[in-house]
């Protein structure tokens, strides 16, 4: 089962959510892995996907299972920001930071919704922390969203090609590199 979850991390980093649901399928299957896990991956996996009734039937499956499961609490505001409801994804993502005050992708999302929501002050603080307490990959990569929803082409590419310092291997900032070079 370690294995599998080693092998699914490797297809997220690279990008391939086919191959990555097809090894959490397995896991669910075959093993006895955590089941919130599990279904907390599918549900991000789908909503990646835009596939949102099957995101929000893995995501309710993983916190029946664990409801303070941070990574499920967070795909499912990322799910609910896709539907258009901000008012509930910010909660959620304020959910997913009182069980795990570190979780960067949760911060990022909390600062996608102040951006959107026009409360850049509070983004911009909360984006600084994210910076000096966890400068992730991932961290790079929705930086590099957000300027690009913004339209700040030459930013984001700059931000993204920091990230790949970091990270050189990263599919995903490669895959973000190319399409706006």
């Amino acid at each position: 089962a370690i294995a599998l979850m080693e092998l699914f991390n490797t297809y997220i980093k690279e990008g391939d959510l086919d191959r990555a649901k097809l090894v959490s399928l397995r896991l669910l299957e075959k093993t006895n892995y955590p089941p919130h896990i599990v279904h907390g991956n599918l549900g991000y996996i789908y909503g990646e996907e835009d596939n949102l009734p099957l995101a929000k039937k893995h995501l309710k499956q993983a916190l029946a299972v664990k409801k303070d499961y941070s990574p499920a609490l967070n795909s499912l505001g990322t799910v609910r920001v896709k539907e258009g409801n901000l008012d509930q994804a910010e909660q959620l993502f304020k959910q997913a930071l009182e069980h795990d005050p570190f979780f960067t992708m949760a911060k990022l999302n909390l600062v996608d919704i102040y951006l959107i929501t026009n409360r850049p002050l509070e983004g911009t603080i909360l984006l600084e922390d994210i910076f000096k307490t966890d400068p992730h990959p991932d961290a790079y990569l929705i930086l590099g969203k957000i300027l690009v929803n913004n339209r700040q082409i030459k930013e984001a590419l700059a931000v993204w090609r920091e990230g790949l310092e970091l990270s050189p291997e990263d599919a995903r900032l490669k895959k973000w590199i190319k399409a706006y070079q």
